[in-house]
């Protein structure tokens, strides 16, 4: 078995086991819900308990808020954020600034194209870019943390630079 392959397993075995730990319910990792609006028992929905907001969890919150902002596109192979998409960081701040109990999750994003492992970090260099900016724009360190994703969580699953270009992102979660 080669070296990659042996990792992805074992990092799958250490997903699987420190989500027990955590107290997540069905044994699921974060990666394995779907977004907040697209399913029943999610924040806005009746049957929604905060005890099932695996993102809040992870991270030690109590719940994910049910606040939507734009997600930050990026180039190609790239972490630098735009000047046509900072207006959306800008905005993010601005409710931060306003609701100072609130903190941050920021996730990285990205197309297919490239290894996992490349993949995982250019997610995270792109999250780590957008809460470089926000720090930048006055929000605390301590309010923002990141995730990536790589290529795991697309919005969309076709092959076309459309489609490719628009998980080329960040997302912005809320929580307390």
């Amino acid at each position: 078995m080669d070296k990659k392959r042996c990792l992805v397993i074992a990092l799958t075995v250490v997903v699987a086991l420190g989500s027990f730990g955590c107290g997540w319910r069905r044994g699921k990792d974060v990666d394995d819900f779907p977004p907040a609006h697209l399913d029943a028992g999610w924040p806005g929905s009746a049957d929604f308990r905060f005890d099932d907001d695996p993102l809040a969890q992870r991270f030690g919150y109590t719940q994910t808020l049910d606040v939507h902002f734009e997600n930050v596109l990026f180039g190609f192979d790239s972490s630098q954020i735009a000047s046509g998409e900072q207006s959306k960081i800008e905005d993010v701040a601005n409710y931060m600034r306003r609701n100072p109990n609130v903190k941050a999750i920021i996730e990285g994003h990205t197309c297919d194209i490239g290894s996992r492992e490349y993949n995982m970090a250019l997610g995270e260099r792109r999250a780590l870019a957008a809460r470089a900016y926000l720090v930048q724009l006055g929000i605390e360190p301590a309010r923002i943390q990141t995730l990536s994703y790589g290529e795991e969580n697309p919005l969309h699953f076709g092959t076309s630079e459309a489609e490719r270009r628009l998980n080329r992102r960040a997302a912005f979660n809320m929580v307390q």
